[in-house]
This record gives C-alpha cells, structure tokens and sequence, in this order.
C-alpha cells in the first residue's frame, strides 16, 4: 500500500490548452472525466464521468484540502493545469519523474544506459527525446503497455473523434475506426493513472518502506519551498 495518501492524475490536452479528457486514480478506483461537451456521445459507452474543467479541478482541490491527499503526476504538467485554471498549485504535488530519476540512478543505472531509447534522439535533436519519457520508464519498469498506447497520437484521435461525432451524431454511428479511436484514447488516459500507480508500487517495493517514504517527503518539502514563495497557493 501506498503511503502518503495519493492521488494519480493526468489530463489529456491540445496544444492550444483545451482540456477534453482527466483521469484520476486513488484506492483502486479509476474515474475518467470528459470535459469537453463533444464528447458527452461516449460517456455511456465507456462508463464516463462529466464535468467541466473548473468544475473538475475545483473539486479536485477541495478532496485535496479536506483529505490531506498528495496529487501525483508524472511531471509537473498536470500542477500547472491546476494552477492556470484555478490560480493556484496544489500545495502538496508529487512529481513522480523526479522519484523514478532517482529510482533508476540508485539501483538500475547501468542497465538503463543500455536501452535505445536512453540516447533516441539526441543525433536529430541534439537532446534525448525519450529517455524520461513515461512510456521508456514503464516499459523498463516492466509494466505491460497497451496496444497502440501512443502519446503522439492522441490529438489527432481526438479530432478524428469530435469530427465523427459532429457528423454523425451518436457512437453508433461512427465508423469501426473512428470507435477504435475512440477506445484507445480512453485506455490510453487510463493507462497514465493506473500505470504511474503501477511505477510508484514498484518503486516502493525495491526500495523498501523506510527508503520510499523518505524519498516521497524529499520531493514533497521540495515542491512546498518552492511554492511557499507564490501567491495563492492553497493549504
């Protein structure tokens, strides 16, 4: 069992900023959101939640106020979600990259060198593309991947969606791909919440109760110092 008491959660966005999918993970129990309206069509069909985004994260901070809940992503991109649409960060944020840098480097270094991934891209782009990414970290975690679980590809699956949906109507009436689209969208937000949950308990299993709870706090009082210094930041 996990302790402190988190809360997984990752967002799915345009680059523009639109909010359209949230999922969240505590106790075993995954809830996915549509924030979007367009997407209100596959709410019975896949057993979705609705709410707006100010709705969703207001909710949110209220559980996280009231329940002592640390809210964890994988970088500190759902924090600052949090924060442009409410004006303020979460006052406790695990950001579960810096715990799994510090996992890897302690115990499996070499061996994460080794991986193709660990230099992908840095002839191209002159920097790593991959090497911290979620996928490269569960993958080497050995948490199964879903089928044509891509973080590149959601954007367009979502268009294809919408564009189906304002054409047609109804589920029903899209096309067998457009409904691929659409379930592996869904998986593949689940996935951001149910895998992190995964990392985090394999994390803690390796590096044992003491060693874990310990790392948790350092990047918990890390993330406190460094917001104690911003305005509005809620307690």
């Amino acid at each position: 069992m996990i302790t402190p008491k988190l809360l997984f959660l990752d967002f799915e966005t345009l680059k523009n900023g639109h909010l359209f999918l949230a999922s969240t993970r505590m106790g075993k129990i995954t809830q996915t959101f549509a924030l979007c309206p367009l997407l209100d069509p596959l709410v019975r069909r896949f057993d979705l939640d609705i709410s707006t985004p100010d709705e969703f994260v207001a909710n949110l901070l209220r559980m996280h106020a009231r329940e002592d809940i640390s809210i964890a992503g994988y970088s500190e991109h759902e924090a600052t979600i949090i924060k442009n649409i409410s004006g303020n960060y979460p006052s406790r944020f695990l950001n579960v990259r810096t715990l799994a840098k510090r996992w890897v480097n302690r115990w499996h270094k070499e061996a994460f060198k080794s991986l193709p991934s660990y230099s992908k891209g840095i002839k191209k782009f002159g920097k790593p593309t991959e090497r911290w990414s979620f996928k490269t970290i569960a993958k080497f975690a050995g948490i199964t991947i879903p089928p044509l679980y891509a973080a590149g590809k959601t954007t367009a699956r979502y268009k294809a969606i919408v564009a189906g949906l304002s054409a047609k109507g109804s589920f029903r009436l899209l096309t067998p791909t457009q409904k691929r689209k659409a379930g592996h969208l869904i998986k593949h937000n689940i996935f951001d919440v149910e895998g992190l949950e995964a990392l985090v308990e394999r994390i803690q299993i390796e590096d044992g109760a003491e060693k874990f709870t310990s790392e948790i706090s350092r990047i918990l009082t890390d993330w406190d110092k460094r917001q104690a210094e911003m305005v509005g930041i809620i307690s």
